[in-house]
């Protein structure tokens, strides 16, 4: 008998001032935001603005390490949250979207790899 299809929940979210705060060592989890708009910031700096589609926390999902940085709802929204228990049950239940999540999280941060190195380079030159 097949496991029944994993089905992800969305959580709703409000405007507020912390959705993940930078250093803290809380469960690592991955969120997809699906509404509304989020700014990730460290410190005074704001990294990013992301919306419908993007990903953040990948980096405490697959390293395990505190928050790197703190990520703010600016409006109400949806996110759906991936913990590594989640990404585990998925790779049982479901191996091909486990492995699309798996490649999307790669590409992202490979991106964000490249965008970072290039500010960087930038601000180095």
């Amino acid at each position: 008998m097949t496991s029944p299809p994993l089905t992800l929940r969305p959580i709703g979210v409000i405007r507020s001032p912390h959705l993940s705060a930078a250093g803290t060592p809380i469960q690592p989890a991955f969120a997809v935001d699906i509404e509304g708009e989020v700014v990730v910031e460290t410190g005074p700096t704001e990294l990013a603005r992301l919306g419908p589609g993007a990903f953040f926390g990948e980096i405490s999902l697959v390293t395990d390490l505190p928050r790197s940085a703190t990520v703010r709802a600016l409006s109400d929204g949806e996110l759906f949250r991936i913990d590594a228990k989640t990404l585990e049950v998925m790779s049982a239940r479901d191996p091909a979207l486990a492995r699309d999540v798996v490649a999307d999280l790669a590409r992202i941060l490979s991106l964000r790899l490249r965008e970072m190195t290039q500010r960087l380079l930038r601000i180095v030159r």
